[in-house]
């Protein structure tokens, strides 16, 4: 150990001999970056790590500097990095060709996300010449380790015949029913359906609300409570706007008239409007009728 100190320190010393006349300490800082590389124990999944945590924080040169250091151990998920760094562009100026170095090596050593980015290169022209047939070649090879994007893509390809001789819908099938793709057209099914019921939902509420609106501007206020009663018993009373909650107030004051005078739902209603930030009903809350106020009032219709 006393002889690994001495040994460091010399090399310390040399490396202050090493900075020229302009202050430049490049080589003296080079030798100490080598020295203590050579004695880094850290595994190669280890200074990953830790270059993911780096770059989280923002420092990609840092980052990049521990994947480097990985890549001398052969280590894939290194290349992988590297080459998604410099073929997204996110941190680094994006460079293809440098990308495809990275990727072609990743994807030699088993990394599936390589194999199918460097697909995606062969298939732009990107860092490389464009050629169908290789990126056919790469998608399919990570398909078959299950990557769900290069399946599709793949698919694709056998639909549209690229990167071979003729279609080939057979082949395509084939590939549509491996559950991985299936669970994934399934949910992008049950998406749809959902998305189209939550629009169909939206606008019978926003009818409804014009409907009831419209009754209740025209007088009409018996369809005006059915209006509003049949939303509340479907979606409750948020989708009842602080002026809806203030109209249905009003209509069992009694004061537009018709049969529907009800002080206690009246109250019901003006309290509900004021929570709901109506200063009017607030107003008329507590001017007019708080003392009918019941919180727990069962029939409020």
């Amino acid at each position: 150990m006393r002889n690994l100190f001495v040994f460091l320190l010399c090399m310390c010393s040399f490396s202050n001999v090493c900075i020229g006349s302009n202050g430049n300490t490049s080589g003296g800082r080079k030798i100490v970056s080598t020295v203590i590389g050579i004695f880094d124990k850290r595994t190669a999944s280890e200074l990953v790590d830790y270059g993911d945590l780096i770059l989280k924080n923002g420092d990609v040169y840092k980052a990049v500097e521990q994947y480097e250091k990985a890549i001398k151990k052969n280590y894939a998920p290194a290349y992988l990095r590297l080459g998604k760094l410099w073929y997204e562009g996110c941190f680094l100026e994006r460079d293809y060709k440098k990308a495809v170095g990275y990727l072609k090596k990743a994807d030699e050593l088993g990394e599936v996300e390589a194999t199918y980015t460097l697909a995606n290169c062969y298939n732009e022209g990107k860092g490389i010449d464009q050629d169908f047939f290789a990126a056919r070649r790469l998608y399919l090879k990570a398909a078959e380790k299950e990557h769900l994007d290069a399946a599709l893509k793949y698919i694709e390809y056998c639909k549209n015949g690229t990167g071979a001789s003729r279609v080939d819908f057979t082949e395509a099938e084939k590939w549509e029913n491996k559950s991985f793709v299936k669970e994934y057209r399934e949910r992008l099914e049950k998406e749809r359906l959902e998305k189209e019921r939550l629009e169909k939902e939206r606008l019978e509420k926003e009818q409804k609300l014009l409907d009831a609106k419209k009754y209740y501007s025209q007088g009409l206020f018996l369809k005006a409570v059915n209006e509003y009663r049949s939303l509340y018993d479907k979606y409750g009373d948020e989708v009842l706007s602080d002026l809806d909650c203030y109209y249905i107030g009003q209509i069992y004051s009694g004061e537009k008239g018709g049969k529907f005078t009800n002080n206690e739902k009246s109250a019901y209603w003006m309290k509900k409007a004021a929570d709901k930030g109506n200063g009017d009903a607030a107003a008329y809350f507590k001017l007019y009728n708080s003392d009918k106020y019941n919180p727990n009032l069962r029939n409020i219709w």
